[in-house]
């Protein structure tokens, strides 16, 4: 019985967030786990920022250099889940693509705020709301293309920060129209729209969507 309690406490104390491995970045740029220096770290730049950011151990580690002795944000993801690249949210928070198709929403904690089909690059309209490539999960085509479209998401704040969010369709993808994010002008959000006859023309090996893309403005949504 005292064998099998052992056994449990230490079990209970590698899934405490206390026995968690410890991350930190030096003046130099060099990131450590648990003290010993990681060899050919991949850290890649988080847009328009000196930040930083790494997959390690299912999850995204997001660094400061000019504070390295600022612990990392940390942010976890599901079993074999990837980011692909980082972009920064509203105010201190956010905005993870992953491999798997999804826009991880997180705050500044690094606490994951919403799961949203789609990916980036995302663009900025204003200071609450991006536009960004939206997908149906789990669903595509004939020819293995996901079902895509354009959708504008929304933070709602208020003095703790925010409250709640909101993701609104632009052009929502048709069984022969697939629509891709590619800018916002200022006014408008530009849409990539790759067009076929039939739906079984997504499987023709000999089809070409250069011939047939084009690119067009969309108006957005009203603000939630």
């Amino acid at each position: 019985m005292k064998k099998f309690l052992l056994v449990l406490c230490v079990l209970l104390a590698a899934c405490s967030p206390a026995f968690s491995a410890s991350y930190r970045m030096d003046e130099d740029g060099q990131v450590y786990r648990n003290g010993k220096i990681i060899r050919n770290a991949e850290l890649y730049p988080v847009d328009g920022t000196v930040l930083k950011w790494m997959n390690d151990n299912n999850a995204v580690y997001i660094f400061n250099p000019a504070n390295p002795e600022k612990a990392p944000v940390r942010v976890s993801l599901r079993k074999g889940e990837k980011c692909t690249d980082v972009y920064t949210g509203y105010s201190d928070s956010f905005v993870l693509s992953l491999q798997s198709n999804y826009l991880l929403i997180v705050g500044a904690n690094g606490k994951t705020i919403e799961r949203v089909p789609g990916f980036g690059p995302i663009f900025w309209v204003d200071e609450y709301r991006f536009v960004f490539t939206s997908c149906i999960p789990n669903r595509k085509r004939p020819g293995g293309q996901l079902w895509l479209g354009a959708a504008v998401f929304e933070y709602f704040v208020d003095g703790a920060g925010i409250t709640e969010t909101l993701t609104t369709p632009i052009a929502e993808p048709t069984e022969t129209e697939n629509y891709v994010v590619s800018g916002f002008d200022g006014v408008t959000c530009l849409v990539v729209i790759d067009e076929v006859s039939s739906p079984e023309e997504w499987s023709d090996p000999d089809r070409n969507p250069n011939e047939t893309l084009r690119e067009v403005h969309m108006e957005l949504p009203a603000a939630g």
